[in-house]
Protein backbone atom coordinates (compact mmCIF):
# COMPACT_ATOMS: atom_id res chain seq x y z
CA UNK A 1 0.00 0.00 0.00
CA UNK A 2 1.60 3.16 -1.16
CA UNK A 3 1.74 6.37 1.12
CA UNK A 4 -0.98 9.19 -0.01
CA UNK A 5 1.62 11.90 -0.12
CA UNK A 6 3.27 9.65 -2.96
CA UNK A 7 -0.13 9.44 -4.64
CA UNK A 8 -0.77 13.31 -4.11
CA UNK A 9 2.61 14.13 -5.01
CA UNK A 10 1.64 16.42 -8.32
CA UNK A 11 -1.00 18.50 -6.38
CA UNK A 12 1.68 19.16 -3.70
CA UNK A 13 4.44 20.41 -5.94
CA UNK A 14 1.86 22.33 -8.07
CA UNK A 15 0.87 24.32 -4.76
CA UNK A 16 4.46 24.76 -3.64
CA UNK A 17 5.11 27.90 -5.06
CA UNK A 18 2.05 29.81 -3.65
CA UNK A 19 3.35 28.41 -0.02
CA UNK A 20 6.44 30.42 -0.61
CA UNK A 21 4.61 34.00 -2.15
CA UNK A 22 2.33 33.95 0.65
CA UNK A 23 -1.77 32.92 0.67
CA UNK A 24 -3.30 35.77 -1.15
CA UNK A 25 -2.75 33.80 -4.70
CA UNK A 26 -3.82 31.03 -3.51
CA UNK A 27 -7.00 32.35 -1.39
CA UNK A 28 -7.53 34.53 -5.14
CA UNK A 29 -7.87 31.01 -6.80
CA UNK A 30 -10.26 29.17 -4.21
CA UNK A 31 -12.78 32.25 -4.88
CA UNK A 32 -11.90 34.26 -1.98
CA UNK A 33 -11.30 37.99 -2.51
CA UNK A 34 -7.22 38.65 -0.81
CA UNK A 35 -7.98 42.63 -0.47
CA UNK A 36 -10.33 44.05 1.80
CA UNK A 37 -12.23 47.03 3.25
CA UNK A 38 -14.18 47.53 5.96
CA UNK A 39 -15.82 50.55 7.55
CA UNK A 40 -19.12 50.76 9.35
CA UNK A 41 -21.76 52.83 8.41
CA UNK A 42 -25.00 54.35 10.43
CA UNK A 43 -27.59 56.54 8.93
CA UNK A 44 -31.22 57.39 9.46
CA UNK A 45 -34.31 56.20 8.50
CA UNK A 46 -37.72 57.99 7.30
CA UNK A 47 -38.75 57.93 10.94
CA UNK A 48 -36.04 58.47 12.53
CA UNK A 49 -34.50 55.47 13.41
CA UNK A 50 -30.45 54.50 13.16
CA UNK A 51 -29.54 51.82 10.59
CA UNK A 52 -26.08 50.20 11.47
CA UNK A 53 -24.12 47.93 10.31
CA UNK A 54 -20.45 47.08 9.15
CA UNK A 55 -19.56 46.61 6.10
CA UNK A 56 -16.56 45.01 4.40
CA UNK A 57 -15.82 44.90 0.66
CA UNK A 58 -13.46 42.59 -1.12
CA UNK A 59 -11.57 42.80 -3.97
CA UNK A 60 -9.14 40.93 -5.94
CA UNK A 61 -6.25 43.98 -5.98
CA UNK A 62 -4.80 46.45 -3.72
CA UNK A 63 -5.92 48.94 -5.81
CA UNK A 64 -9.84 48.81 -5.06
CA UNK A 65 -8.86 49.26 -1.36
CA UNK A 66 -7.20 52.19 -1.80
CA UNK A 67 -10.01 53.70 -4.28
CA UNK A 68 -12.90 52.30 -1.11
CA UNK A 69 -10.56 54.09 1.46
CA UNK A 70 -10.62 57.53 -1.27
CA UNK A 71 -14.06 57.21 -1.78
CA UNK A 72 -15.16 56.54 1.64
CA UNK A 73 -17.66 59.57 2.29
CA UNK A 74 -19.38 59.91 -1.44
CA UNK A 75 -20.21 56.03 -0.73
CA UNK A 76 -21.32 56.58 3.16
CA UNK A 77 -23.23 59.95 1.30
CA UNK A 78 -24.96 58.04 -0.93
CA UNK A 79 -25.88 54.92 1.14
CA UNK A 80 -27.80 58.09 3.15
CA UNK A 81 -29.75 59.60 0.21
CA UNK A 82 -30.78 56.00 -0.86
CA UNK A 83 -31.92 54.78 2.98
CA UNK A 84 -33.27 57.75 3.94
CA UNK A 85 -36.89 57.21 1.81
CA UNK A 86 -36.91 53.87 3.82
CA UNK A 87 -38.75 53.20 7.06
CA UNK A 88 -36.89 50.94 9.99
CA UNK A 89 -39.25 48.57 9.57
CA UNK A 90 -38.40 47.79 5.78
CA UNK A 91 -34.63 48.18 6.61
CA UNK A 92 -34.90 45.78 9.51
CA UNK A 93 -34.74 42.42 7.18
CA UNK A 94 -31.32 41.40 8.28
CA UNK A 95 -29.51 43.21 6.07
CA UNK A 96 -30.88 41.86 2.76
CA UNK A 97 -31.92 45.66 1.81
CA UNK A 98 -28.73 46.90 3.20
CA UNK A 99 -26.66 44.52 0.96
CA UNK A 100 -28.08 45.39 -2.11
CA UNK A 101 -28.12 49.12 -1.65
CA UNK A 102 -24.32 48.86 -1.28
CA UNK A 103 -23.47 46.83 -3.88
CA UNK A 104 -25.52 49.81 -6.03
CA UNK A 105 -23.30 51.85 -4.14
CA UNK A 106 -19.92 50.46 -4.44
CA UNK A 107 -21.10 49.63 -8.37
CA UNK A 108 -21.79 53.66 -9.32
CA UNK A 109 -19.21 55.14 -7.27
CA UNK A 110 -16.14 52.65 -7.36
CA UNK A 111 -14.50 51.88 -10.70
CA UNK A 112 -13.11 48.86 -9.31
CA UNK A 113 -14.73 45.51 -9.59
CA UNK A 114 -16.03 44.56 -6.02
CA UNK A 115 -15.88 40.99 -5.57
CA UNK A 116 -17.38 40.29 -2.37
CA UNK A 117 -19.87 42.19 -0.10
CA UNK A 118 -20.08 40.96 3.68
CA UNK A 119 -22.70 42.87 6.49
CA UNK A 120 -22.18 42.00 10.09
CA UNK A 121 -23.24 43.78 13.03
CA UNK A 122 -26.33 44.49 11.27
CA UNK A 123 -28.83 46.40 13.36
CA UNK A 124 -31.55 48.78 13.75
CA UNK A 125 -32.21 50.64 16.36
CA UNK A 126 -36.13 51.96 16.36
CA UNK A 127 -36.96 55.26 17.70
CA UNK A 128 -39.63 55.40 20.50
CA UNK A 129 -42.86 54.49 19.57
CA UNK A 130 -41.65 52.95 16.08
CA UNK A 131 -40.87 49.44 16.93
CA UNK A 132 -43.20 46.81 15.64
CA UNK A 133 -45.68 45.34 18.33
CA UNK A 134 -45.10 41.20 19.32
CA UNK A 135 -48.52 41.20 16.91
CA UNK A 136 -47.12 42.32 14.45
CA UNK A 137 -44.05 40.47 14.57
CA UNK A 138 -46.17 37.36 14.82
CA UNK A 139 -48.37 38.16 11.86
CA UNK A 140 -44.92 38.85 9.83
CA UNK A 141 -43.59 35.07 10.67
CA UNK A 142 -47.17 33.61 10.10
CA UNK A 143 -46.89 35.12 6.51
CA UNK A 144 -43.52 33.98 5.32
CA UNK A 145 -44.59 30.11 5.28
CA UNK A 146 -45.16 28.92 2.01
CA UNK A 147 -48.71 29.27 0.47
CA UNK A 148 -50.57 27.13 -1.99
CA UNK A 149 -53.15 28.53 -4.44
CA UNK A 150 -55.64 25.98 -6.41
CA UNK A 151 -56.68 26.60 -9.59
CA UNK A 152 -60.21 27.04 -10.08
Amino acid sequence: MRHPLTEYRFFILLLLPFLFQGCEKLAFLMGEAPYKYSFSYMGTAEDGSYVKAEITLGFSDQEGVLESHRQRERMRYAMDLIIRPYTSRQMDDKGKRMRKIVKRVADNILTTPVRSITITDFEVVYREGTAPTQEELDSQRQSIFPRTFHRE
